[in-house]
């Protein structure tokens, strides 16, 4: 890599977010100034098909503290994170949306608490404009879901907006599982904490790629990356419906003997039937869920591939250097790309 450290690293993921960034790059910069001067910006392109790359590319020609890293296509925004702490430099490294429903007016508070000592600054969204109930009811139904299945603790609305110190970028670097959480894996490393609150805005231009159906599967991803109670809890529901089965039918049983009452009708047999069949549906489907995620893990591929790097100098040397070795030695020469 370069041999300049700067003391700030943004991070802004992008997907097709061309009517943002000018703006967003104009906040950055004026709420780092009164921080420093010796500070990064890298946009990590997501596989945007607007203009985005062409917004980024005259920025980046404009300032010499910008860069890009595109990336080939759209790999998800975790991996796009990754990305971006893979090729950042600074001693400290905050992500922040390119949505601008992060505020960056919130950095100077940020970077006091890391000068204070803290190596975890999480800002926590205290309220959020234009956020449906729908979507507050869920968030709040996904975090109570996760404080109980997962061992590690997930703080409520705390976002990907957050600041890093160095030595918690180089932690995350290390955890290179494809299905990634990346507000778990932060929890799990450790570390010393603390937060700032805000107001999240509504989106000043562009449509959220957030739907429900990938909001779905980004809290199963969650789930099953960070717990392994729901195979427990679907063995303790064969368990209970085995017990209850063996009781009825032992009842059933004494009561043709004893009494002399015949076992009569079939809708008792037909439900339980079913529901045994349900049992074991859902049981194979999570399963199948932890063997999928296994079998992917397994082939090793890159989390994703830079297309190429577009900024300030040794920018070539960074992209070669940034992606751990363990990613490149465990794909093939097909596999590795141009990463």
């Amino acid at each position: 890599m370069a041999s300049h450290q700067p003391m700030l690293s943004i991070i802004a993921p992008v997907h097709n977010e061309q009517e943002n960034l000018a703006e967003l790059h104009r906040r950055l910069e004026a709420a780092l100034e009164p921080i420093t001067a010796d500070y990064e910006i890298i946009f990590v392109d997501d596989g945007s098909v607007d203009d985005s790359v062409r917004v980024i590319e005259a920025l980046a020609a404009g300032d010499s503290r910008t860069r890009l890293i595109e990336l080939s296509r759209n790999f998800g925004k975790e991996p796009a994170m990754l990305a971006g702490y893979d090729h950042a430099r600074g001693r400290a490294v905050i992500v922040v949306d390119s949505d601008l429903q992060t505020p960056p007016e919130v950095l100077p508070e940020m970077v006091s608490k890391w000068q204070q000592g803290s190596e975890i600054v999480d800002a926590i969204r205290s309220a959020s404009v234009g956020r449906g109930y729908l979507r507050r009811q869920s968030s709040r139904v996904f975090y109570w879901v996760m404080r109980r299945l997962s061992n590690t603790e997930i703080i409520a609305d705390a976002v990907d907006f957050r600041l890093l110190d160095r030595q918690v970028v180089a932690q995350l670097r290390s955890c290179r599982e494809r299905f990634r959480f990346n507000r778990g894996l932060v929890s799990w490393v450790g570390f010393r904490r603390s937060s700032v609150t805000f107001v999240a805005s509504g989106r000043s231009g562009g449509e959220s790629g957030w739907g429900v159906r990938k909001l779905v599967s980004y809290a199963m991803d969650a789930i099953f990356s960070f717990s392994s109670l729901p195979l427990r809890l679907a063995g303790l529901v064969g368990l209970a419906i085995s017990i209850f089965s063996f009781i009825y039918l032992a009842v059933l049983m004494v009561a043709s003997v004893f009494f002399t009452q015949p076992m009569k009708g079939y809708a008792t047999v037909v439900g339980g039937i079913f529901l045994l069949g349900g049992v074991q549906l859902v049981t194979i489907w999570l399963l199948g869920e932890y063997v999928g995620r296994l079998y992917d893990e397994a082939k090793h591929r890159p989390l994703y591939i830079v297309r190429r790097v577009v900024g300030s100098a040794g920018e070539t040397a960074a992209a070669a250097a940034a992606q751990p070795e363990q990613d490149r030695a465990s794909a093939s020469p097909e596999e590795q790309g141009p990463a």
